[in-house]
């Protein structure tokens, strides 16, 4: 089989251009993920109101609280962590350091 050189030249065209296309493709979706994964990885400091009910976790220790609506309905903000002490000056996280973050819904 022989291709001529106008020939070959449509084809890589088209295979350059399909690349392209699923290239293009293929960021948005990694940016959209980003994005997703941006929103979870915020992270809170000691005094930050609780906008979202669910379960937050210290970044230090891996302790656990959560929050359910009737917190974020009274404004409720977060507060220092009772098993490493981040959030005070005891603890390895100080109270204007980001400690707390989202994980999920409540179960």
């Amino acid at each position: 089989m022989t291709i001529s050189r106008k020939g070959f030249l449509k084809s890589s065209l088209a295979a350059a251009a399909g690349l392209l296309v699923s290239g293009v493709a293929g960021k948005a979706k990694l940016f959209a993920d980003a994005e997703v994964a941006k929103e979870q990885e915020q992270m809170y400091k000691v005094g930050d109101t609780v906008t979202q009910a669910g379960r937050y976790q210290c970044a230090v220790c891996g302790f656990i609280v959560e929050y359910l609506p009737k917190h974020i309905e009274k404004g409720v903000t977060f507060g220092m962590c009772t098993v490493c002490k981040s959030g005070t000056e005891d603890g390895p996280k100080k109270a204007s350091e980001e400690f707390w973050k989202y994980i999920g819904a409540c179960k």
